[in-house]
């Protein structure tokens, strides 16, 4: 490369940019939460599956006393998902010679517990010279992503996996350190709303445990 097509490189991307994003703007309008300003970019990708696909909340029985008895798993039947916000940067030498930047990934109710995981998908999907936005937003919207971050089973449903302690009158969800009582909480919350099978939610939260009490229709 010549010193003045490295010279002209900045401004080729920062055309490429405003290209990629009036595309984005033009097909995913529900999408685009912001205008681009200071190259910071918010996409906020509704998850919607062509039909209905089952989620599986079931028990983690890695994480289970030996002596504790089993949870049956719980199996919704869901069309959507709440969306998934991506914060983005897009540096002066994007698409040409740097990826965006993720600065922040956010499922609403916290449902989704790979962001860290999801973080790394997306990234690897950057190629030099490519606009990489497009391919997000479609891996997000269609909910092609869950294969990647573990969290299909062999049946190709999704399934989530909590610890679950069966010595109360209720299945309670003790939910990991690091995840805290009101993660847990959001995503109860969502699957009694999203499901057409949990007629009844009592929640009680205290610093160390979710209890949980559904009725099935």
């Amino acid at each position: 490369m010549t010193t003045a097509e490295v010279e002209d490189t900045p401004a080729l991307c920062e055309g490429l940019q405003h290209e990629e994003y009036e595309v984005l703007e033009s097909i995913y309008p529900e999408c685009i939460s912001n205008e681009m300003t200071n190259k910071s970019l918010r996409l906020e990708i509704p998850v919607e599956f062509g039909a209905p696909r089952i989620v599986r909340v079931e028990q983690d029985t890695s994480l289970t006393q030996c002596d504790s008895p089993s949870v049956p798993p719980l199996d919704l039947s869901l069309s959507s998902l709440p969306p998934i916000t991506l914060n983005v940067v897009l540096p002066a030498l994007y698409p040409m010679n740097e990826p965006p930047t993720l600065t922040s990934i956010r499922a609403a109710h916290f449902w989704l517990p790979q962001t860290s995981r999801l973080h790394q998908v997306l990234t690897g999907l950057w190629q030099p010279g490519e606009g990489v936005l497009y391919t997000w937003i479609e891996l997000l919207r269609n909910g092609d992503f869950f294969d990647a971050v573990n969290l299909l089973d062999d049946n190709d449903d999704i399934r989530f996996e909590c610890h679950l302690n069966g010595d109360q009158d209720y299945p309670s969800i003790t939910p990991d350190p690091d995840q805290g009582a009101e993660r847990f909480r959001g995503v109860l919350q969502f699957f009694a709303i999203h499901s057409e099978l949990v007629s009844l939610l009592d929640l009680s939260v205290n610093t160390s445990r979710v209890q949980v009490r559904t009725a099935v229709m």
